[in-house]
């Protein structure tokens, strides 16, 4: 668990320096939580993936991304 808390801090500060549009808002284990205006959203999903797919590791660890407006109705984005 400490060298998951490791890898979303690095992921934090990547994003925070490629951000065009987004707000970090908040951390849930293991997911970022960005609020961003909906034209703007696949774009900053797109950076907010290379943030934390960036992080180096010994064997790849890959991230996916949903967005929406509530949990319940959150779609895959690809």
């Amino acid at each position: 668990q400490g060298s998951s808390a490791d890898m979303i801090k690095e992921a934090m500060i990547r994003y925070e320096r490629i951000k065009q549009h987004g707000f970090l808002l908040i951390t849930v284990h293991d997911e970022l939580i960005v609020l961003v205006p909906e034209k703007y959203a696949v774009s900053e999903m797109k950076l907010l993936k290379q943030a934390m797919d960036s992080v180096e590791l010994d064997a790849p660890l890959v991230s996916d991304g949903e967005m929406g407006y509530r949990w319940g109705e959150l779609e895959s984005c690809e």
